[in-house]
């Protein structure tokens, strides 16, 4: 005698088989009879477009049922972090040029009062306490407002904030405050773990996904100190230029794209 199948198998066949059927059923007296598939779709609130059945899904319906929407958005997401890094360490090689007055055409004239290795210092400081105070306004800001707005909000705030310190490259403390402001939109990496944690659903698929958040967050902050060397003859502050560019693109992608 074989052992009887559980009550959770065959519940699992049950609902295979309900979302194998078409979403109309039958035809009684001349009229569509819904299937019990097209009621569960009417339930999630779905509203159908036809009297064929069809039935139009709301974007983040679409993203848990569909992996090829999925993958897309995860994707814009994952290059948006990776850009993002990128523009937030593309002027690190340079730091100490820029605070040496004289040492290269586009340094800095003088550093307000601070010597060199305070001037040092505060370039780098002045951005990461703008990140550090981004990552805990920000970040709870999207349990509210959604993931999605504030990825955006960050990518296009660091596009104009990388324009604004390139134009502010002369003099030193406007130069640090543009940098600070830009490290208040630089929150791109907590809202991306935030947004892991929302789509996947088992535990597994959620820690692999932000372990490739998180590396390729690695990978886009040694790329921003690569592309500042490779730019070293073009000028010490033209690098932001192409941050800006690439965070551009990503933002248009991720508006287009990330659900």
């Amino acid at each position: 005698e074989y052992p009887r199948p559980s009550p959770s198998i065959i519940m699992d066949d049950e609902i295979d088989g309900a979302l194998s059927e078409p979403l109309i059923a039958s035809v009684s007296n001349g009229t569509p009879r819904p299937s019990f598939m097209a009621r569960v779709l009417a339930a999630c609130g779905c509203s159908s477009s036809n009297e064929a059945g069809k039935y139009d899904l709301a974007p983040y319906q679409e993203l848990y049922i569909s992996p090829k929407v999925y993958k897309r958005s995860v994707n814009a997401l994952r290059f948006a972090v990776f850009v993002d890094a990128i523009a937030g360490t593309i002027e690190q090689p340079n730091y100490p040029i820029m605070v040496l007055p004289g040492a290269h055409a586009d340094s800095f004239p003088d550093t307000g009062g601070l010597g060199f290795s305070g001037a040092t210092y505060m370039v780098p400081m002045s951005a990461l306490l703008g990140v550090a105070i981004a990552s805990m306004i920000i970040g709870r800001a999207s349990d509210k407002v959604g993931r999605k707005p504030c990825i955006l909000f960050c990518l296009y705030g660091t596009v104009i904030g990388c324009i604004l310190k390139f134009l502010f490259r002369f003099a030193f403390w406007p130069y640090c405050a543009f940098n600070f402001l830009n490290g208040l939109v630089s929150a791109s990496v907590p809202v991306a773990l935030a947004y892991a944690g929302d789509v996947n659903e088992t535990k597994r698929e959620k820690d692999g996904e932000i372990g490739v958040l998180v590396g390729v967050s690695m990978l886009g902050s040694a790329g921003g100190g690569i592309i500042a060397i490779l730019m070293e003859t073009q000028g010490l502050f033209v690098p932001l230029l192409v941050g800006s560019a690439i965070v551009f693109v990503a933002a248009i992608l991720n508006t287009l794209y990330l659900i």
